[in-house]
């Protein structure tokens, strides 16, 4: 017996988990907490480099064998799907930015724009800044571990295809999940998670500038964003072929229940 293949009978055990929801989401958190507290997510590179290029070379090998690719985790999903525009899915916040009536904030949206555009983060980071930024911190963690969530359950259940390819980590995003995975709806899917983010910004914005009270605006933020994933997830479901029409049906009664009773509250 061989070391290498010693080594390789210890760590096979553990080859399912580095694909796992669970690992996926620690991973996410993991590395966004401390890109958080200033330590660049490239630190880890030594350690998950290896496990996204060799589940990535794998499904490169299997697409050309026409056989079922194995791996969701992977250097792409990690790209294009997960971080949209950088670590911490930041390309909804630096087109606000772009609108701030603050100086220093509308000139950090100017510089850290085009970087954005190409998965590129630290002119935000730094500038913002986000690093250390209490205010921002939910917001940072959460987001990128909502579009892994959701951008895993959609290649699990076969809603999208699994990436086998990555032209460039520094193509934006939606046009690196199509290329990565020949299937158009990945790019779509990447589209709505961006379009879900800003909308739930400008949203914010707009609450931010009326008479309600803090616990209206979270209510409202809250319900919101069940709508947005809810029509994701009925989107997807409609895609696979399930019949939605009694939830649509279902969700228009409760969205109009709920819309009543927010107008007392305004």
């Amino acid at each position: 017996t061989t070391l290498e293949g010693y080594l390789a009978y210890v760590i096979k055990p553990l080859d399912g988990f580095s694909d796992s929801f669970v690992f996926v989401l620690f991973v996410t958190v993991l590395l966004h907490v401390t890109w958080f507290l200033g330590m660049h997510d490239s630190a880890y590179a030594g350690i998950l480099a290896p496990i996204r290029e060799g589940h990535l070379s794998i499904n490169g090998t299997a697409f050309l064998q026409g056989t079922a690719l194995p791996y969701i985790f992977t250097t792409p999903f990690w790209v294009y799907f997960v971080i949209l525009g950088g670590c911490g899915s930041l390309f909804p916040l630096v087109i606000l930015l772009n609108f701030s009536r603050s100086k220093k904030l509308k000139d950090a949206g100017k510089v850290g724009l085009i970087p954005c555009l190409f998965n590129i983060t630290e002119p935000l980071m730094f500038s913002v800044p986000i690093v250390a930024n209490m205010t921002l911190f939910i917001p940072f963690v959460l987001v990128s571990a909502l579009n892994a969530g959701v951008s895993y359950l959609a290649m699990a259940t076969g809603l999208i295809h699994k990436a086998y390819a990555l032209p460039s980590w520094n193509l934006p995003s939606f046009i690196g999940a199509y290329l990565s995975t020949g299937d158009l709806k990945a790019g779509l899917l990447v589209l709505g998670l961006l379009v879900i983010r800003l909308v739930m910004k400008l949203l914010k914005r707009t609450l931010e500038k009326s008479k309600l009270e803090k616990a209206a605006h979270s209510l409202i933020t809250s319900l919101a964003r069940v709508v947005m994933y809810t029509l994701l997830l009925l989107s997807a479901a409609s895609a696979l072929g399930i019949d939605v029409t009694g939830i649509v049906a279902l969700a228009s009664v409760l969205t109009l229940a709920v819309s009543l009773a927010l107008q007392n509250m305004m």
